[in-house]
């Protein structure tokens, strides 16, 4: 019976988030140097765009068919720009997970060094260990094994996306105004490059859940070098919360692509054309939205694993490691 084919090749994926050369402290990473840049031409294209929507504002009245393709070009690259922009975040949390990973070798590494050091001195501002040794290491939950694998292909479906859409909408630009051909392109063009905002989103998620799933494994890592009882968080209700939002924000965005589709179809007839356009504006809001939304709550359940992992830290430093631990 033949292997299951991956279609994510995990090692490669976790490779580009643990390296396997030691992480130089001195110097910054990649990542921090790329990523705003890509989030600087992002912001540029939004500004480009913004100037021909006033071109498109200025020549409404005078020349409708000179607006809509003004217009069209300033939907492309609003969009676009947006999706940079998030893009750029996603690459910054790529290198705050590199960096994380940096900082669980180096506790580590330091952990052991002082108990090396403090090996037949045990001094007197140990206490007794926290219960009855044990180590059981709790093992990723599933939405952290699947966070891990999906990020990178949710950001490449999304720049993908993004790219199509903008190609759609720079050549619905060329076409003339109020043709079934402009209609068309309009509904494929706009469905498509807001369908890689909201995959981009999602990746965004889904690093965010990677942070997380770092912060776990880490997090046991440092507990059993300390030779203490390992515990961790229980799976908050935030955490919770952010899977639901970010899952139900994907599902509306993909309603959204399915509606353009739709939308398209009606493109010979611009009365229903534009009945059914306006379907689209309420998913697209409700998708963003709900994306948003969730990456609020995983930052919240972020910062509420990092409250925990502290006290966890004081206990390696004041807590004597039991001897099945050591």
């Amino acid at each position: 019976m033949k292997p299951a084919i991956d279609p994510v090749d995990t090692a490669a994926v976790a490779g580009m988030l643990r390296p396997a050369q030691p992480i130089n402290d001195h110097r910054p990473a990649p990542q921090r140097r790329f990523g705003p840049l890509v989030g600087a031409v992002g912001l540029t294209l939004v500004v480009i765009a913004a100037i021909f929507d006033f071109v498109r504002a200025d020549e409404l009245d005078t020349d409708p068919t000179g607006a809509a393709e003004a217009g069209a070009v300033a939907d492309g690259l609003g969009v676009f720009g947006i999706g940079a922009i998030q893009i750029g975040i996603a690459i910054v949390l790529v290198g705050i997970i590199v960096r994380l990973w940096g900082r669980v070798d180096a506790i580590v590494d330091s952990i052991a060094g002082l108990r090396q050091r403090a090996a037949g001195q045990p001094g007197d501002y140990f206490v007794a260990a926290d219960g009855p040794a044990q180590y059981d290491p709790p093992g990723l939950l599933p939405i952290h094994k699947m966070a891990s694998r999906l990020w990178a292909p949710m950001l490449a479906m999304g720049v993908a996306a993004l790219s199509t859409g903008l190609v759609l909408q720079l050549v619905r630009a060329s076409k003339t105004a109020g043709t079934e051909t402009f209609r068309e392109l309009a509904a494929w063009g706009g469905g498509t490059i807001f369908l890689g905002e909201v995959l981009i989103l999602s990746g965004i998620s889904f690093l965010l859940g990677t942070v997380l799933a770092a912060l776990r494994e880490g997090g046991t890592r440092v507990q059993r070098a300390g030779g203490i009882n390992i515990a961790t968080l229980p799976f908050p209700a935030t955490a919770r919360a952010f899977v639901a939002l970010m899952m139900t924000g994907m599902m509306a965005g993909l309603t959204q692509f399915a509606l353009s589709i739709v939308v398209a179809a009606k493109a010979d007839t611009p009365a229903s054309f534009m009945s059914w356009s306006v379907w689209l504006i309420p998913f697209r809001n409700v998708a963003v939205g709900l994306l948003l939304a969730g990456i609020v709550l995983a930052l919240v359940t972020i910062a509420d694993v990092l409250r925990f992992q502290s006290s966890r830290l004081r206990a390696v430093a004041f807590t004597r490691p039991t001897e099945e631990l050591r």
